[in-house]
């Protein structure tokens, strides 16, 4: 498997979208498969709701991997793909 520099940004999101659908994944199902992309040693910029944002940045903080992420706190409601 081929390393990531350091160098590297990935930008993603996570939103709780149950109400908008009720076959969306738990809440616990959605933190197990986030810690996956939260791990990576890696710049990141993340979008996400007051839902998962406090976890985020715990995890984040918990990897030592804080200094290197840009948080953004936004409903999903609020983007413009979501109108």
């Amino acid at each position: 498997m081929k390393r990531i520099e350091k160098n590297t940004t990935l930008v993603t999101a996570c939103f709780d979208t149950t109400k908008y659908n009720p076959h969306s994944h738990s809440y616990e199902k959605l933190t197990r498969s986030l810690d996956i992309v939260l791990n990576i040693p890696v710049y990141l910029i993340i979008h996400s709701d007051s839902v998962y944002m406090p976890y985020i940045k715990e995890t984040r903080k918990r990897f030592g991997y804080d200094d290197m992420t840009v948080y953004i706190e936004e409903q999903i409601g609020d983007l413009w793909a979501a109108q």
